[in-house]
């Protein structure tokens, strides 16, 4: 009888572990990727700001002449 609750309590650690190594690399995962594309994005408006604060320059610079 002990033998197979030492058994049981192995298994159940094992499954633990294992959900929870499945589980935290998901999250690194989906961490990561979320990471990636916020990266991206903030590239995308640093070079669209640029853009619009040479425009800007341009516009100002055609008023004033």
């Amino acid at each position: 009888m002990r033998e197979k609750a030492v058994a049981d309590a192995a298994e159940t650690a094992v499954a633990d572990a294992a959900e929870t190594a499945v589980a935290d690399t998901a999250e690194i995962a989906v961490t990561d990727t979320a990471v990636t594309v916020v990266n991206a994005t903030v590239v995308n408006v640093k070079s669209r700001l640029k853009e619009i604060s040479h425009a800007c320059a341009k516009a100002n610079k055609l008023l004033l002449n």
